[in-house]
């Protein structure tokens, strides 16, 4: 978890200086896709983070299993359209 939740954070760090880069030769609907490229980043990064809290609580028992929840099954995902959509943005 801590390893995905630092590259939703570097991700998100580079499409921040994407943006800066490019900011007087974007469009409004590349800037559009890569906020959205942001907002999924950032829930993956968040959704990493409540992972690995779920994760630092856990106490082995014998009858419960080890169970990250919903968000540890989230994270992966977020943090992979974060990065296309962030990328797609170049298109636009």
């Amino acid at each position: 978890m801590r390893l995905l939740g630092a590259t939703a954070f570097v991700g998100w760090i580079a499409s921040v200086a994407l943006l800066i880069a490019r900011l007087d030769a974007a469009s409004m609907t590349s800037r559009s896709v890569l906020a959205v490229g942001w907002l999924f980043l950032l829930a993956g990064l968040g959704a990493a983070f409540t992972a690995q809290e779920r994760i630092g609580r856990y106490v082995p028992q014998i009858d419960r299993p080890f169970d990250s929840g919903v968000p540890g099954a989230a994270v992966l995902g977020l943090v992979i359209a974060g990065l296309a959509v962030s990328a797609a943005s170049l298109l636009f």
